[in-house]
């Protein structure tokens, strides 16, 4: 409506149009407050939903920290059972070559006795022959002795006595180096019989901590992918964070030497979750203070 129209109404007539755009201004002021009650409603909803997520996420941090800690503590205290057993597996495996290396000279030594107690056998049975083969002469193997002597001049009986009595001494010490020596033969035999049982034990008991090294082996696997889980999870809370339509200003940890890396280690990993955790707890409660303000503006602005 122009100017000089305005001009030429009459005060009733100004009224009637003060008050149409009174209506007017009424209805848009009701329909932008039943907007702002229906878009608050909807951040209550989201507020509710971010405090529980942030209630969640929260015990999550605590058990991940704890998780954290205990896997550190027994990370360490494997390694170090590792590292022993380790060095017991080592010194039972030289234990064991030192066995071995006794074994092998205790049977070369059975083999030398066995040699001589052969040698002394066969003189033994070469007597023993020419008895037989002379009966009615000889009926001990002294008497070959003897006959040999008689034999000889009447002035080599002194001779013949020493000589006597030198056979009566070499064979009684053959007696008794033949049983010694297979009294020291079934000895040796008892060792080799020993040895080889501690031989087995070892062989079970090297096997044995083979089988619990593995065995540890994949329990720290198993742990190791069970963080990896939790640090996807993390990922992706950081992601939906970084592509949600306030991304401008969410504020992004420094991740400067570890992004570009593909090889990044165990720890390295760890510290750039926590770093986007605290990313993302700093974005919640920026999201917390903006429903703060929005509570605080007067209704109808």
């Amino acid at each position: 409506m122009s100017i000089n129209n305005v001009r030429s109404m009459s005060p009733a007539t100004k009224l009637l149009e003060k008050r149409r755009l009174m209506y007017e201004e009424q209805e848009k002021y009701e329909t932008s407050k039943d907007k702002f009650k229906k878009r608050e409603e909807e951040l209550k909803t989201q507020e509710a939903d971010l405090i529980s997520k942030d209630v969640d996420l929260q015990k999550q941090l605590i058990g991940f920290s704890k998780i954290l800690q205990e896997n550190q503590s027994k990370k360490k205290d494997k390694l170090l059972k590792i590292k022993t057993e380790e060095n017991l597996i080592k010194a039972k495996q030289e234990e064991l070559e030192r066995k071995k290396a006794e074994l092998e000279s205790l049977r070369r030594q059975t083999q030398n006795i066995s040699i001589k107690v052969k040698s002394m056998r066969t003189y033994e049975a070469y007597l023993e022959a020419v008895k037989e083969r002379n009966p009615d002469e000889y009926s001990e193997i002294a008497d070959i002795k003897s006959r040999y002597e008689t034999l000889r001049n009447s002035d080599s009986q002194k001779k013949q006595k020493e000589i006597q009595s030198i056979y009566e001494k070499e064979k009684s010490e053959m007696n008794n180096f033949v049983n010694s020596t297979n009294i020291e033969i079934m000895s040796l035999n008892n060792q080799i019989t020993n040895k080889q049982s501690e031989k087995e034990k070892m062989d079970e008991e090297l096997n044995k901590k083979k089988g619990i090294q593995e065995e540890e082996t994949a329990k720290e696997l198993k742990k190791t992918s069970e963080i990896g889980l939790i640090l996807m999870a993390i990922d992706n809370l950081y992601n939906k964070c970084v592509n949600s339509k306030n991304q401008s200003k969410f504020r992004r940890p420094n991740e400067s030497g570890v992004l570009g890396n593909k090889n990044k280690s165990f720890k390295e990993k760890t510290e750039m979750a926590l770093k986007r955790l605290d990313a993302i707890s700093d974005d919640y409660e920026d999201f917390g203070e903006i429903l703060k303000e929005l509570r605080k503006k007067p209704t109808g602005v």
